[in-house]
């Protein structure tokens, strides 16, 4: 009867009160320990989570082909696999994801190739001219990236108008005339 006495008791402190409810409804506090321990743990676990340090699994560098400046100085649109003449300079657009890192190189398949650092930004242009003939594929990357992003092939060849270079005619005579052949090239 006494316990009961102190329980009821108005000035009490808490832990006279956690003491009070254990006596009454054992249930009740071994609930409470639990939801107590386990938004302990849900705390060290949110913690630790921050503290990790995610490796992006495929970060990579895209080749949007855009136009070629011909040598002449007309402006075309060029798509993966098509041609342009020998000395055309072709503007390419590098994307990257969210989660690469810099430098960003591009290779444009002929030996050449050239780094830039993004900064954050998603995507740049480039451009490069072509000195000599052949197919050559594009493509981009980063360091951070263990994919292959979206490379890109074009053709390069000779300028030479309608029948690309050289034209050669050859006529054949009767057995009377003279065999005659004229060549022309533009190159």
């Amino acid at each position: 009867m006494e316990r009961k006495h102190r329980c009821q008791a108005r000035d009490t402190t808490a832990a006279h009160h956690w003491a009070c409810d254990k006596a009454k409804e054992p249930g009740k506090v071994a609930l409470h320990r639990l939801l107590s321990r386990t938004l302990q743990l849900t705390a060290a676990m949110v913690l630790v989570a921050s503290v990790i340090v995610v490796v992006p699994a495929h970060a990579s560098a895209d080749v949007a082909l855009n136009t070629y400046t011909a040598p002449d100085g007309s402006k075309q649109f060029i798509s993966d696999g098509d041609s342009m003449p020998i000395g055309s300079t072709l503007q390419i657009g590098v994307f990257v994801s969210l989660d690469s890192c810099d430098p960003v190189t591009v290779s444009w398949g002929d030996g050449a190739s050239g780094s830039r650092n993004y900064g954050g930004s998603l995507a740049e242009n480039w451009q490069h001219t072509y000195n000599s003939s052949g197919t050559f594929t594009i493509s981009a990357s980063e360091p951070c990236g263990s994919g292959t992003g979206q490379t890109r092939t074009i053709n390069v060849a000779s300028s030479g108008g309608l029948f690309g270079g050289a034209v050669s005619l050859t006529r054949q005579g009767h057995s009377s005339s003279p065999q005659s052949s004229v060549s022309f090239s533009d190159s």
